[in-house]
């Protein structure tokens, strides 16, 4: 049987975002979204549907980003 992932709590879920910074988002074709993990200081790059951690990238808008994870919604600005 394949292994399902636990899913993370809430305080986890907090902690994880807290650790990330949203650097910029670039418009084109497909947004692209740029995100600082600030304990690696390492940019990452991502579209819809990309993952950092826990988090799934669900909406890429003008001012922030909707990430999913854990069946919850949350905003990175």
């Amino acid at each position: 049987e394949p292994s399902v992932a636990p899913t993370p709590r809430p305080s986890q879920l907090q902690d994880g975002l807290a650790d990330l910074k949203l650097v910029g988002i670039s418009w084109g074709d497909e947004p692209t979204v740029m995100i600082e993990e600030q304990s690696t200081r390492q940019t990452h790059f991502l579209k819809t549907g990309h993952t950092i951690g826990p988090f799934t990238v669900h909406e890429i808008l003008r001012d922030r980003v909707m990430l999913r994870a854990g069946g919850q919604d949350l905003e990175l600005f």
